[in-house]
């Protein structure tokens, strides 16, 4: 469990990290990255990654856990910004136009990168039974 866990988190920070650097790199944070926000950010992406644990359980339907998910990234999120000053983005729609695209462009990562591995994994057992035969 801890392993899985600390993979997890490690996980995280990595998307995180490369979220952050694309709002930098968009404008959308219009003020110089500070060790503070560096920090912040490492932190957030640790906790929505271990909230992601969530969807291990088998017993509430995916859409239910999508959605406890969604909230509580938001609260996260909204947490680090407060923790940042930033609390005046919470009020602007175009804030939450951004995290709602980031969510789907996160989601959208894990996807690809779960399908290549579930298709490399799928070659190499193929390729074993070959081998066998």
């Amino acid at each position: 469990m801890w392993k899985l866990m600390g993979r997890t988190v490690l996980g995280g920070i990595g998307i995180g990290s490369f979220m952050y650097l694309l709002v930098v790199m968009l404008g959308v944070q219009t003020t110089a990255p500070t060790p503070r926000n560096i920090g912040s950010v490492w932190v957030m992406s640790a906790l929505i990654s271990l909230l992601s644990l969530i969807f291990n359980s088998d017993r509430w339907p995916f859409l239910a856990l999508l959605a406890v998910h969604f909230a509580g990234t938001a609260g996260i999120v909204a947490v680090a910004i407060g923790y940042n000053h930033w609390s005046d983005l919470l009020t602007e729609w175009s804030y939450w136009l951004v995290f709602l695209l980031i969510y789907v462009a996160v989601w959208a990562i894990i996807y690809v990168d779960q399908a290549l591995r579930v298709s490399r994994i799928n070659k190499a057992l193929a390729d074993r039974r070959k081998n066998r035969a």
